[in-house]
């Protein structure tokens, strides 16, 4: 299982992009991209386990 400290960074890493993203009047499409990003970390993290 991931640590708070790990999903804790991975919450705030995606509302900044998100915020980013709409702050800046980016394609919204990027939120899958975010999503998938975290997604990837999280499976990373778990395998490292």
């Amino acid at each position: 299982m991931m640590s708070n400290q790990m999903m804790g960074w991975g919450a705030i890493i995606v509302g900044v992009l998100i915020a980013a993203t709409v702050m800046l009047g980016w394609n919204e499409s990027l939120h899958y991209l975010w999503a998938l990003l975290v997604l990837v970390w999280g499976a990373k993290a778990l395998m490292n386990k």
